[in-house]
């Protein structure tokens, strides 16, 4: 399984810690790659994002304080699905039933326990299919025909 990571200044930590942890997941790093203050987490996401978009990750993990800006910037990419999620079961619901590719959170808000406890469920939490292709449908066919 290949994930793209990245993070900004404010979660440069839990990036470091997650890849730690995982060792059996291969990370693309896309950045930050030291604490700068002065980082943009839009530009770091964008990264992500488009790692999952162009199939060279499987998923997408980004981390900076609060994951707001993040998942805004990360949903802009066509075929990104990103949650911001910090609770695990939240997360499961958002993979089972939303089939999210991309995992945002704030470090700033959960333990980095908790991002670890978070992140296996989003690397392993499967997809239900059913009743929710449609509803996924809905909004790949709109994100094509309304977005360049």
């Amino acid at each position: 399984m290949k994930v793209s990571i990245g993070a900004d200044h404010g979660g440069f930590l839990y990036k470091e810690k997650i890849k730690e942890h995982f060792k059996d997941v291969e990370f693309i790093d896309v950045g930050a790659y030291e604490v700068v203050k002065d980082d943009n987490y839009a530009e770091i996401s964008l990264k992500v994002g488009e790692e999952v978009q162009k199939g060279n990750a499987d998923y997408g993990i980004m981390i900076c304080r609060t994951g707001v800006g993040a998942v805004i910037a990360l949903n802009k990419i066509n075929g990104i699905r990103a949650g911001l999620l910090e609770t695990t079961e939240g997360i499961k619901l958002a993979r089972s039933k939303n089939n999210i590719n991309v995992l945002s959170f704030g470090a700033d808000n959960i333990s980095i326990k908790k991002a670890i406890a978070i992140v296996k469920i989003f690397l392993n939490t499967e997809f239900d299919g059913g009743r929710h292709i449609a509803r996924l449908k809905v909004i790949e066919d709109y994100e094509k025909t309304n977005t360049k």
